[in-house]
């Protein structure tokens, strides 16, 4: 029997989409085990993730700056320092749902009696935490996930995604929005850009598609990227006939969130942040780029 006051360690440390997948897990944790301490140790880039959310009580962040940026000897005291901060957390369960070395040290060190990983782990992880197989008709990464609080004992339905927003983000949300004349339900958010360019649909693909959907559809196409997104959004905007909206930076990962939830709908890439809408019911994932085909709109 689970015990109803456990702390809980979550390790899940990257990417943005993948800490995305990961959170029904928490949820479903906090809904079977309402008293239950929940922690996530997560890496920088991903913190605003689970920062806030209402379904974890506190965030774990690994600075890998710190890491890869120094000497040796300052790395390895960096290293021994953030294992035994995990440590002093005294949990008593671990999910591991990175699979990698890095998660399985962070498991091992924190010296929690129970460890578990989803089926896939990797770099030897396997020999600190136990991988729990995935069921049958587990195809997605999310189901796969919740097949390890399921063989816990844990119901994980129904899932959930609980990204927290602050009130000051929300209000933030409401006056770009406003500025910008978008309504919800009224755009729809592209975002053109990923960290490969093997991950990219062209530029003027991306630029037709909106032409198309103006005119097609009649709503607003919001272009939204990171700060250092700016020149693929130029490149966009400079072979778009039609009048489209275009910010780089102007959200954080939460905030990115919520501007998609109030959209009519969403097109991305293989990227982090399409992974937020994609936790959307309304969002319908096609197979590939060029399956829009098949849509009609291109």
């Amino acid at each position: 029997m689970l015990n109803s006051r456990a702390n809980w360690g979550i390790v899940k440390l990257s990417s943005i989409g993948d800490v995305v997948h990961a959170l029904p897990v928490a949820a479903a944790i906090r809904r079977a085990l309402p008293r239950a301490r929940i922690e996530w140790i997560v890496e920088s880039p991903a913190r605003d993730l689970v920062e806030n959310s209402p379904v974890v009580d506190k965030v774990l962040v690994l600075d890998r700056s710190r890491l890869n940026g120094r000497g040796p000897l300052r790395r390895a005291v960096d290293a021994i320092r953030f294992l035994g901060e995990v440590r002093s957390r005294c949990y008593d369960v671990i999910v591991d749902l990175q699979g990698l070395l890095k998660s399985g040290v962070i498991a091992l060190a924190s010296g929690a009696s129970e460890r578990y990983g989803y089926e896939w782990l990797r770099e030897g992880s396997a020999l600190v935490v136990k991988p729990v197989p995935a069921r049958a008709q587990s195809r997605h990464i999310v189901d796969k996930l919740l097949d390890v609080v399921r063989y816990m004992g844990i119901d994980p339905e129904p899932v959930e995604f609980p990204i927290g927003l602050l009130e000051g983000e929300r209000a933030h949300v409401d006056d770009e929005l406003c500025d910008l004349a978008l309504v919800p339900g009224r755009y729809i958010v592209l975002n053109p850009c990923a960290a490969w360019p093997s991950k990219e649909w062209p530029p003027n693909r991306f630029a037709e598609l909106a032409d198309r959907i103006d005119r097609q559809i009649g709503v607003r196409c919001l272009f939204l990227g990171a700060e250092s997104d700016s020149a693929k959004l130029d490149q966009v905007r400079g072979v778009a006939a039609s009048q489209h909206v275009y910010l780089a930076g102007a959200f954080n990962l939460r905030e990115y969130a919520e501007v998609c939830r109030r959209a009519a709908g969403y097109v991305g890439g293989d990227t982090g942040p399409t992974a937020q809408p994609a936790s959307c019911p309304w969002v319908q994932p096609i197979p590939s780029a060029t399956a829009l085909t098949e849509t009609g709109i291109l």
